[in-house]
């Protein structure tokens, strides 16, 4: 019989070492701002050059470099951040929101590629839930800077 692993320890120790390589959250908001314009890029592509498989590619790939940096930056800080209990400050009402607006971005997401992979039947045109999905993304992206602000300064 094999040794038991204990997946929190293993977690733990995954995401301090990828925190490590990541140096701090100024790698992760670079990312993101880097992310932003690869969206608004495919959008481009999708909107101007009628490259909507591109754009699919270039959306996929975004939102798996998005929900790595979810998993292994932004929810051990989230953690940290919620062992203190909930609070209703500015701080902590802001992460709350960008929290929110990050899982109906990746939730959304899931929806649109499964609506695509024609797995969900559709009764109204993608470009809806997909601009919905880029506007959430925005206000991810602004509370996630305030954040980094807020605790910067």
């Amino acid at each position: 019989m094999g040794e038991r692993i204990d997946i929190g320890k293993w977690y733990n120790s995954a995401v301090s070492q990828f925190q490590e390589f990541f140096v701090n959250s100024v790698t992760n908001l670079v990312i993101q701002i880097i992310l932003m314009g690869w969206v608004a890029f495919a959008s481009y592509v999708a909107k101007f050059k009628r490259g909507l498989q591109i754009h699919c590619w270039f959306m996929r790939a975004a939102v798996v470099l998005l929900i790595a940096t979810i998993l292994l930056v932004m929810l051990p800080s989230f953690i940290a951040y919620s062992r203190v209990g909930f609070r209703l400050t500015l701080f902590y009402s802001v992460m709350y929101v960008h929290v929110a607006m990050g899982l109906l971005v990746v939730g959304t997401w899931i929806y649109i590629n499964l609506a695509l992979a024609g797995i969900i039947k559709m009764k109204r045109r993608l470009v809806v839930p997909m601009r919905l999905v880029a506007g959430l993304w925005v206000v991810s992206l602004v509370t996630g800077l305030f954040m980094y602000i807020y605790v910067r300064i």
